[in-house]
């Protein structure tokens, strides 16, 4: 895994020789035909990805036949499309009884609305089931280990769609299509922005009171690969659901936002866990030192929470630190360069690397818990595993605003990092504030992501241009599809897979539904779909017309408005409750 994940890195850094005896090895002795059980979204972006960007970098063609044979069996833990008899019940729900009354004011029967919706028990649908968790490489038999799917887990379009550009079999990113549709029709993200981690097989919330919204563990690669997809693909891509999911998620993020004033951070004061004072890095950033300029330093931590459906957790992931450089990147690929997101992305980074210097080995635990005056420990996880999420913010800010002060900050990060070698790695922490108990492990992504990032951080642009590549989650660079130097254009089946999807419905219905339920011309039917639509749109003004006047006024301070937060019905958004303001008492 560690071989195949470094191989871009290699490359990179110019390790030409030893990328060849890799890349060799690779072609010729590395089989994926056993019965071995694998995770696909860690074999996804490790395994596949790896050869991928491998190949982009090198064009050894052994290395995309290899890719190719995994792909061909990794893809078999996406499930065909499957049509499902249902009944359609029309008395309840959007389309419900107030529905009928208000077709009955119109003047229409409310016998139109089963004649287009098909209120018929013979009636079918076409059902998309989200991917497995697991499968075995050799049988291609899957399983869902945990019981439910994470929301990071089920989307990854960068490798699979960069497969399918590559061989033009078009199932590979047809699939990830299917599974953001399912994601985005179950969970609402076009209005809600920010979704469950834990989802069911239909893409739906697992109901478990661990569920939750965050954009750590479980959650984060599902918003990194939203912006990563758009810059990917966005230019040449038939389907704008991505573009649209990632603009609902930055309207909602700031419901997610925390802050805590720190303690006192003038140069010399005592830091916890230091046996010592620490001894002033300069009054500035470009002096090696905490902040941009000293007029930065009372301003509060900004952190980013988790929301269960009772609760507000103050705790902030390691693995939350990619969103920094997800924010810089968006700026870099935007026209018109945003100083309020820039500082936004600034301060979240301030945060991350925060929870690096307050420990005694300069490294981040894996999850940091926060208060009113800022960061403090989480007993159970300070461990930290030589994760990239920092340095990549800290790549992607430089090269956004180039600004010194982040490579100042990657270099106090590098000798961290460096305080880890042993004779055979670089090794993990069980406690970061006992830096002398070391791990025997080293991940692959530490060869793959943060020494990659750190290497990238001190380059020149022209090493890996962003506006010509761009990175997976697990670091991996592939061409921009659309851009003259890849010379590839994204695999356009004859129908996008919602299309197809909608199609194979239709059709399905048609032939299980009585023609008698078919009377209507189809100029008539769109025209009676154009005025339920015109009607539900009045009834939902109606509804947040209706929930103003009645609900508190106290939820409707500091921005958040009734319409961000009471839907979708009956528990609305997440983001916005806590154990004081609840749905129940802002939305009744």
């Amino acid at each position: 895994q560690t071989l195949v994940d470094a191989l871009d890195t290699l490359w990179l850094m110019d390790f030409k020789e030893e990328f060849d005896r890799a890349a060799l090895w690779v072609e010729q002795s590395l089989s994926f035909s056993k019965d071995l059980n694998v995770n696909l979204f860690e074999t996804s972006i490790r395994h596949l990805g790896g050869l991928l960007s491998a190949f982009a970098l090198s064009r050894r063609s052994g290395l995309l036949d290899v890719a190719k044979d995994l792909g061909d069996r990794l893809i078999k833990a996406f499930p065909p499309p499957r049509t499902a008899r249902s009944r359609k019940d029309t008395s309840k729900g959007i389309f419900g009884a107030e529905f009928k009354k208000l077709l009955h004011h119109v003047g229409l029967p409310t016998e139109a609305l089963d004649s287009v919706l098909g209120n018929d028990k013979n009636s079918s649908e076409v059902v998309i089931s989200l991917p497995s968790s697991d499968i075995n490489l050799g049988s291609g038999e899957t399983k869902n280990l945990a019981g439910f799917i994470s929301l990071a887990e089920a989307y990854v379009p960068i490798e699979w769609k960069y497969l399918a550009a590559l061989t033009t079999n078009c199932s590979y990113s047809i699939a990830q299509d299917r599974v953001l549709h399912v994601i985005n029709r179950s969970l609402n993200l076009e209005e809600n922005g920010l979704g469950m981690i834990m989802l069911t097989e239909e893409g739906k919330a697992f109901p478990s009171p661990q569920n939750r919204v965050s954009l750590g563990s479980r959650g984060d690669s599902f918003y990194e690969y939203l912006l990563k997809d758009l810059i990917f693909s966005a230019d040449v891509a038939e389907d704008k659901l991505t573009k649209k999911l990632w603009s609902s998620f930055r309207a909602k993020l700031p419901g997610l936002f925390a802050e805590g004033r720190p303690v006192d951070r003038t140069p010399g004061s005592s830091w916890p866990h230091k046996t010592r004072k620490e001894v002033p890095r300069g009054r500035s950033g470009a002096l090696g030192g905490w902040h941009e300029s000293w007029k930065d330093a009372p301003s509060p931590w900004l952190f980013l929470k988790e929301v269960t459906p009772h609760q507000t957790v103050p705790k902030m992931d390691h693995l939350v630190c990619f969103l920094p450089g997800a924010i810089a990147l968006e700026i870099f690929h935007s026209e018109k360069k945003s100083e309020v997101d820039l500082q936004l992305a600034h301060r979240l980074a301030q945060t991350c690397v925060h929870m690096y210097w307050r420990t005694v080995s300069d490294l981040a635990p894996e999850i940091t818990r926060f208060t009113r005056n800022g960061l403090v420990d989480d007993k159970g996880s300070m461990h930290n595993i030589l994760r990239p999420e920092t340095i990549e913010s800290l790549f992607l800010l430089w090269r956004t605003s180039k600004k010194q002060i982040y490579r100042n900050w990657g270099q106090r990060m590098l000798a961290a990092f460096y305080r880890t070698k042993t004779r055979f790695g670089f090794a993990s922490l069980h406690n970061v504030n006992q830096p002398s108990k070391q791990r025997d492990d080293m991940p692959s992504f530490f060869v793959a992501e943060t020494l990659k990032y750190l290497f990238l951080l001190f380059s020149p642009d022209t090493v890996l241009p962003l506006d010509q590549y761009v990175l997976s989650t697990e670091a991996h660079p592939v061409p921009i599809l659309g851009k003259a130097h890849s010379g590839l254009k994204p695999c356009h089946a004859q129908q996008t897979s919602q299309a197809k999807a909608e199609k194979d419905g239709d059709q399905a219905t048609k032939e299980s539904t009585p023609k008698s339920t078919q009377a209507c011309e189809p100029q008539r039917v769109q025209q009676l779909e154009e005025q339920m639509k015109e009607g539900e749109r009045q009834l939902q003004k109606l509804r947040r017309e209706y929930g103003m006047c009645v609900s508190d006024p106290n939820c409707w301070a500091s921005g958040y408005t009734y319409e961000d937060c009471c839907f979708p019905v009956p528990v609305g958004n997440m983001a916005c409750w806590d154990a004081e303001f609840t749905y129940s008492r802002c939305c009744r």
